[in-house]
């Protein structure tokens, strides 16, 4: 994980910094709680966790998570010839609904995928928007409406509903 481009992406401050520094350094430890973190690098748990809100996440678990738990998930479109297998499909979806305003939600960290993916398409001529907010699924705005849903785990509560 590169802390620098977080501090950057979300105007951490030096101690959220150092913060997201002792996290990384110590990942071996078998547990690591949020009140020891808070009291090595002189913050309250309260504020270790309005950081992982101001990174979007919904606490200090979802930072484990990414920071620890998730270090060995590695992807490879190459390897896994999903590009080939979808490829085509995807082109096609893309196609029928140039027209349609699509809607990509997501919540937690996939938000900076949907984030990227809607900008992606916006500079590729469609009309996209990347939210968390499920109010906009009310049927008078899905009209003409083609909607993604982001996720890591495809088990997250809110994108379920």
């Amino acid at each position: 994980m590169d802390i620098e481009r977080l501090c950057e992406k979300f105007q951490l401050t030096e101690n959220e910094r150092s913060i997201l520094y002792y996290i990384e350094q110590s990942r071996d430890k078998e547990k690591l709680g949020i009140r020891e973190v808070a009291q090595k690098n002189y913050a309250s748990p309260s504020s270790v966790v309005a950081m992982c809100k101001k990174m979007g996440l919904s606490g200090y678990s979802e930072l484990l998570y990414y920071m620890i738990g998730a270090k060995n998930l590695t992807f490879s479109l190459q390897q896994n010839k999903v590009i080939e297998q979808y490829g085509n499909q995807f082109r096609e979806l893309l196609r029928k609904h140039k027209e349609s305003r699509i809607m990509i939600l997501s919540s937690g960290m996939s938000t900076h995928i949907a984030n990227y993916m809607s900008d992606s398409l916006n500079l590729n001529g469609f009309r996209a928007t990347s939210t968390s907010h499920l109010q906009l699924l009310r049927p008078t705005n899905c009209e003409n409406s083609f909607i993604w849903f982001v996720s890591n785990s495809g088990e997250t509560k809110r994108l379920v509903e």
